[in-house]
């Protein structure tokens, strides 16, 4: 699970997700844009360089910093920005002040533009070996014109010391120092601090959040270039659309792992790599599907009934319709997965677990989901559900009765799980970028509800599980059969969701 969880909420593109290194160069391969491009090719990401400096150092330090021309740093960016749409953007170390002069003049023409994806900027100061990389006068610039750039910033506390000009930061002060860091500009700030314990400061949000436990931590010598491969890792995520708290919780497992992985290994004299390829996804089901029903997707996205619930023009008829169908829909799905499980609760078998999981959910929701949305007066009698609706439910019992495998019914029920998730991020999203205000309660409750994080994190178990199975019962020849059967209920969604607005009327 651990592992698969890591890319199971697919994207809704075929294309690559790019993320972009603006840092500088490590000849051993342990850290800089070396160890950001195994970390964003690790995480399937396609990743791009600007390349600040060359140095030259090993696993025992830095011998020697060339830097490179400013006006080339920006060429670069040039190159790459003009030909390719940027995911999310990391940066590392700019070495001198007048590259971070360029840069930042760059990042504002893009910001400007609105074309500035997310960016984290990892303050890199010192090397692991304890060598300051940067020269003094360029921690001030970097401050001024950088750091107010920043998504997120990620210094450890060396690198918050000097930031701050302290001389020591304990881990009782980690919160207060993170709040003095967001005084520069930045988002948010995520100390990286003791044995395994990160501090993480949102701007606007009054708590910490804390990152990993100590229990995690890892005795080893191996962790040249932990910081920068795990700045790339939040990078990485970032540019798969993972909110910055989750983001950041993956990307510390993805470190902590690395670590861990790496720690066996000998490489060098001093302190060694860690193992960017620890992680390895071979097969990932839910990714395929998704992608096979694209243009489906795009198609719901457009449907009026959705566009309307986001600006709450909605009908009040038309929303009730989809609510009382929904219940009917809820209730058949229920029924579907008790088509394979046995009358007793104790449930051992992981497929029947899942089943029982989607079960008792149905259940739940289909009890709630009047009182809800507060649709009162709607009748629960079986002769108003909708013929789609009836349409719809028949198709997945008819999966559930002739099929022999229980992962063709899982495969089917999974399209409604997902996509509701998918509709309610995406409409967040359509709010927050038109400055829609909601004029609805009860229609931004249904927003709020299919948008949150509780939910996205549920849905991403339910899809790793969904993938490990997958690769562990399933056999490679059924494959086309199972995305047939994950196109044909998407097909039922889109149906599902136009009915309730064509077949409700508009009073």
């Amino acid at each position: 699970m651990l592992q698969s969880i890591f890319l199971a909420y697919p994207i809704d593109e075929h294309r690559y997700i790019n993320v972009m290194t603006i840092a500088g160069s490590d000849p051993s391969g342990g850290a800089g844009l070396q160890a950001d491009l195994k970390t964003f090719a690790s995480l399937y990401c396609y990743g791009m360089t600007t390349i600040t400096a060359l140095t030259a150092q090993n696993t025992c330090g830095v011998d020697g910093i060339y830097s490179l021309p400013a006006s080339f740093v920006r060429q670069q960016l040039e190159s790459v920005f003009s030909d390719i749409n940027i995911d999310a953007i990391k940066i590392g170390m700019l070495e001198r002040e007048e590259i971070i002069v360029e840069v930042a003049q760059f990042l504002e023409e893009k910001r400007a533009a609105a074309a500035l994806p997310p960016l984290v900027v990892d303050p890199v100061i010192y090397a692991k070996s304890g060598d300051q990389i940067i020269d003094n006068n360029a921690i001030n610039i970097l401050k001024e014109k950088i750091i107010p750039f920043a998504t997120l910033l990620t210094p450890n506390r060396q690198e918050a010391c000097r930031l701050l000009g302290r001389d020591n930061i304990g881990l009782e002060d980690l919160e207060e120092s993170a709040k003095e860091l967001l005084k520069l500009g930045t988002k948010a700030v995520l100390i990286k601090g003791i044995h395994g314990r990160d501090c993480l400061l949102v701007r606007e949000q009054e708590n910490a959040v804390w990152i990993g436990e100590t229990t995690d931590w890892i005795d080893s010598k191996n962790v040249h270039g932990t910081g920068c491969t795990y700045s790339a890792a939040i990078t990485a995520f970032l540019g798969r659309g993972d909110p910055l708290v989750r983001a950041v919780q993956k990307a510390k497992i993805y470190i902590t792992e690395a670590i861990r992985a790496g720690a066996t290994y000998k490489q060098g004299h001093g302190a060694g790599p860690v193992c960017h390829h620890w992680f390895s996804f071979d097969q990932n089901f839910i990714q395929s599907a998704w992608l096979s029903v694209s243009e489906l997707y795009k198609q719901i996205k457009a449907l009026p009934f959705l566009c309307e619930i986001a600006d709450g023009t909605l009908s009040w008829t038309r929303f009730a319709f989809f609510i009382q169908q929904d219940y009917f829909f809820l209730r058949d799905r229920k029924a579907v997965c008790d088509l394979h499980l046995p009358p007793t609760i104790n449930v051992n078998d992981e497929l029947k677990l899942m089943l029982k999981q989607i079960s008792d959910n149905s259940e739940l929701r289909a009890a709630n989901i009047f009182n809800t949305f507060n649709v009162t007066g709607k009748s629960t009698d079986i002769e108003n559900k909708s013929a789609v609706c009836i349409a719809y439910t028949n198709y997945l019992k008819s999966v559930a009765t002739n099929e022999e495998s229980i992962f063709f019914t899982l495969v089917a029920l999974i399209p409604c799980t997902l996509i509701y998730q998918k509709v309610g991020e995406y409409l967040k999203r359509k709010q927050q970028a038109e400055s829609l205000l909601p004029t609805n309660q009860y229609y931004q409750a249904w927003i709020n509800t299919y948008s949150s994080e509780q939910r996205r994190q549920s849905v991403e178990k339910l899809l790793a599980s969904m993938n490990r199975l997958y690769s562990s019962t399933v056999s490679s020849s059924r494959h086309l059969e199972l995305l047939k059967v994950f196109q044909k209920s998407t097909e039922y969604e889109l149906a599902f969701w136009d009915d309730a607005y064509k077949s409700a009327g508009c009073n």
